[in-house]
């Protein structure tokens, strides 16, 4: 039978089946035409397909199998799960597979789409699709894994939501137990623990307000485990200071009334100096703005307050109310570690203490000078599937799900009459043409490369068929406005990482300038750049900024130049023997990034938490100097009087701070390694040793130009 310029298809079919009713013609070999016939008509039809071809070694037997089998779903199981890729008889075109596909590593991706950002609950939900898939489906020796930047960030939501629930609970019981055992009273614990809830519960009525009504913003993941965690150290670290020296007053003989007297004139001195400088240390931080950490020092600031005006205006009231009842059921003097040996130890050896430290701080800044941050996330998120699966995508597939957008605006229409405007098309297409040559850049997508790789547009739009054929996946790649147009870049980085940042701005120096477009950068590559220059060009004006706040308040303070300069280096060199260790732990031993934001917020938290303990010696020096006693000896008294007390605020803190350690939650675990460990240094050795050393060497020059009346 020879049929001749037959254009419709169905004639053809309808000839087949008739004949095959017929009985005159073997059904078997009616259906073999019938599929070739098919297959043909198809491949004359889609050979200007972008996305895949047929096999022609397998299309036809496929068809032959669909025409001589009812159940669909089973015939395409069964080619599925028993051919290889090669051998199917639809196969996707090598630059649409590299995108699903990585056969070195042996894996496969399904992107799902949404036409908006998901909800928690939305999250939630798909999680729970997700683990019933990973049930249902049972594939030899494979691994299934979920991704996706509102999946990554639900679960570090989730990650901080549990490390909260257990820190807290534990800061609250070690907060107790140290108090408690402090001053042998379990009044004294609970009188500290219900200061704190005071406190906290108007801090975060007081944030909800500000941030949540007022500024309408939302706080970051690690906001509450920060407010927390220093508001449970500063609020234990003042009461407790505030209730030794009222100890202290009533172990002399002195009358309730004349304790909280000297409690409320000298020691309330020290907490409004220290509190202010935490105060201001995160106004400071929180005007700059800084990614990650912007939210979380206005949410500080509030908590600060909320402290210092509870210390001092509450606590002793209800000092007062409470008298030595406070001290309960035993009133001793509490424990105390006698360190006057510590005084005649920085007596024998102040010269020796002081090029020894001086000496471990050089050192730590060779090691701090090596440090590189970055806004690298997925390393430093709690484990699980999703970053399992995240770290394994990005380590082999390369940022397809995380591009970087580059977004083209220009005045007049991208599109006229389904044609192209030469003038977006040579500027967009100049722009490819630079980032491709770029080593790290696997793919750019945009208008002449909706694929990938560059087409023949004006073979494309020269045929209606193929023209049509195109059009929709061109038409993606401009805006709604029909004035922009969008370039999609894949590269083989991590997108989060330094070395993306790099590739970044490889891509950003290779975009040609021209006065008629405007050119925007968007993506997660784009995020952790913004991050990384706002944080490192912020951090010198933050640190001068602080430096000369709390040099004046401590000059206005104390009327001394020496002291402020002393406190401030002192300070940020328990800063840099934190951050070497940091870089030790995290960077060379775990291989982790550090997050940009952490040693600045680290100097901000300390340059304002401590000045807590040298303010605390440094106002009972000058007290007892006041009162008629030479430097030394004031020196020396301070220490038997306030050292322990200094320790025991430098452990509740610290120790606070290093719950952050517990949760398998590598970024909170950073920012409560270098504070906990900066605290104790500060507390232990800064202040006992290294304050005293150097205020020994320099003597009457401590409160120059001022002139003590003795």
């Amino acid at each position: 039978i020879i049929i001749k310029e037959v254009n419709n298809q169905s004639i053809i079919i309808q000839l087949i089946n008739e004949i095959i009713n017929q009985n005159t013609f073997n059904e078997f070999i009616a259906k073999n035409i019938t599929a070739t016939f098919i297959a043909k008509n198809i491949f004359n039809n889609i050979k200007y397909n972008p996305y895949f071809y047929f096999n022609n070694l397998t299309f036809i037997k496929f068809l032959i199998k669909i025409i001589n089998n009812n159940n669909l779903n089973n015939t395409i199981r069964d080619i599925i799960i028993n051919n290889d890729l090669k051998d199917f008889p639809i196969i996707l075109k090598d630059d649409i597979k590299s995108i699903f596909i990585d056969e070195t590593h042996g894996i496969f991706l399904i992107i799902v789409f949404s036409n908006h950002y998901p909800s928690d609950v939305e999250v939630e939900k798909d999680l729970k699709v997700f683990d019933k898939i990973k049930k249902d489906t049972k594939i030899n020796n494979a691994e299934i894994y979920i991704t996706g930047i509102s999946l990554l960030s639900h679960e570090i939501k989730i990650g901080a939501e549990n490390a909260l629930y257990t820190i807290i609970p534990l800061g609250l019981v070690i907060t107790f137990l140290i108090v408690s055992l402090y001053f042998r009273s379990f009044v004294a614990g609970a009188v500290v623990l219900a200061l704190f809830t005071i406190v906290i519960v108007t801090a975060f009525a007081l944030n909800y307000i500000v941030l949540g009504i007022w500024l309408n913003r939302n706080i970051s993941f690690v906001s509450p485990s920060i407010v927390l965690v220093l508001t449970l150290g500063l609020c234990s670290d003042y009461s407790v200071y505030l209730l030794r020296r009222y100890q202290l007053e009533r172990n002399e003989g002195k009358s309730k009334d004349e304790a909280l007297v000297t409690v409320t004139y000298w020691s309330s001195r020290g907490v409004i100096t220290s509190s202010l400088a935490v105060f201001f240390s995160y106004v400071i931080l929180s005007l700059m703005n800084v990614p990650l950490f912007g939210d979380t020092a206005i949410a500080n600031v509030i908590a600060v307050a909320s402290t210092m005006i509870t210390c001092l205006l509450f606590f002793p009231s209800l000092l007062y109310a409470l008298g030595d009842k406070v001290f309960w059921p035993k009133r001793t003097k509490g424990y105390e570690i006698k360190l006057s040996k510590v005084y005649e130890f920085n007596l024998k050896h102040k010269n020796e203490i002081v090029l020894l430290l001086t000496a471990i701080t050089l050192v730590s800044l060779l090691f701090v000078s090596n440090i590189t941050t970055v806004l690298d996330v997925p390393p430093l998120m709690p484990p699980s599937e999703v970053q399992k699966g995240t770290l394994l995508f990005y380590s082999t597939i390369g940022s397809s799900i995380s591009p970087i957008y580059i977004y083209v605006e220009g005045n007049g229409k991208v599109l006229i009459d389904e044609n192209l405007n030469s003038t977006y098309l040579n500027y967009i297409s100049s722009i490819a043409d630079n980032i491709s040559k770029i080593k790290d850049v696997k793919y750019v997508y945009t208008l002449d490369r909706p694929f990938g790789e560059k087409i023949d547009l004006n073979n494309v739009f020269s045929n209606e068929t193929i023209k049509k054929i195109f059009l929709p996946s061109i038409e993606r790649f401009i805006g709604t406005s029909n004035n922009g147009v969008l370039i999609e870049v894949v590269i083989n980085k991590q997108p989060f990482s330094l070395d993306a940042i790099k590739v970044l701005q490889e891509i950003r120096s290779a975009i040609p300038s021209n006065k008629e477009f405007k050119v925007y950068i968007d993506g997660v590559t784009q995020m952790s750049y913004d991050s990384k220059t706002v944080t490192d060009g912020v951090t010198p004006i933050i640190l001068l900024g602080l430096i000369l706040v709390i040099g004046i308040l401590l000059f206005l303070q104390l009327i001394s130049v020496l002291i402020p300069i002393r406190l401030i280096l002192t300070i940020l060199s328990s800063v840099a023997w934190s951050l070497a260790l940091l870089y030790i732990a995290y960077s060379l031993s775990f291989n982790l990034p550090i997050i940009n934001a952490v040693p600045l917020f680290l100097v901000v938290t300390m340059l304002g938490v401590g000045v807590d303990y040298d303010i605390f010696l440094l106002t009972r020096v000058r007290e007892e100097v006041l009162k008629g006693k030479s430097d030394e000896e004031a020196i020396k008294i301070a220490l038997e009087k306030t050292g322990t007390s200094i320790m025991i605020l430098g452990l509740l803190l610290g120790i606070t701070f290093l719950l952050l350690l517990i949760p398998d939650f590598p970024l909170l675990n950073e920012i409560g390694f270098a504070i906990g460990l900066s605290v104790l240094f500060d507390s232990f050795i800064i202040v006992p040793f290294f304050v005293p050393s150097i205020m020994l060497i320099a003597k009457k020059w401590n409160w120059w130009p001022s002139k003590l009346k003795r």
